[in-house]
């Protein structure tokens, strides 16, 4: 359908019906933007997804909805953090330095793992130790899995990921005192995994 102003400015629409049988409009695009050709492959697109029972109209107005990472962190994310984090502030000092200024303007939803990926490398191109990076990705993991889990994406573009090997970390054994601190401290403890966790560190 070609929709056209008194200005005279004219637009591809879509008419379909939804699930529930009413009578929806989305936009194809301007006339300026589209040929004939190409508002009628869309319009074909379009259609042949309806027919699998996705819906136009719903999926428009989600986008219109989706907030950008800018939004997410001031309406979501930082409420959150303020009553369940004390280290709220040290997360909104990393949001704000690292990633606000990239990402603030992107839809939560136009994530992948590639932009992820690239947000990594170019930490450690800021000459960041692998540990630093990994904490940063930490956060960036932790975000996406709270916009998951409250519904507000799909899947979280970061599930694939894995940390950098960071061959500075430290390994370190209990000294026979702090065992042995453990070990008591263990069997007050009333929980059913307690007998394994104590068989795991006792064993030679």
């Amino acid at each position: 359908m070609l929709e056209v102003t008194r200005t005279g400015s004219a637009t591809y629409y879509l008419r379909y019906r939804d699930k529930a049988g009413r009578i929806r409009q989305v936009r194809l695009g301007r006339t300026t933007a589209l040929n004939v050709d190409e508002a009628r492959e869309n319009a074909r697109i379009l259609k042949s997804k309806v027919l699998m029972g996705f819906d136009v109209q719903e999926h428009v107005e989600k986008i219109k909805q989706m907030p950008t990472f800018a939004e997410f962190v001031r309406d979501h994310y930082l409420p959150h953090a303020r009553n369940t984090k004390r280290s709220w502030e040290y997360d909104k000092a990393r949001i704000d330095d690292k990633m606000m200024r990239l990402w603030g303007n992107k839809l939560m939803s136009e994530f992948t793992p590639a932009d992820l990926i690239q947000f990594q490398n170019n930490l450690l191109g800021q000459g960041l130790k692998p540990g630093t990076v990994n904490r940063n990705m930490a956060l960036v993991k932790h975000l996406f899995h709270l916009a998951e889990r409250w519904e507000i994406i799909g899947r979280a573009p970061t599930k694939n990921i894995s940390p950098l090997a960071d061959h500075g970390a430290r390994e370190r054994f209990l000294t026979l005192a702090e065992l042995e601190r453990l070990l008591t401290t263990l069997e007050q403890c009333q929980s059913p995994i307690v007998p394994d966790i104590i068989r795991l560190v006792t064993v030679n």
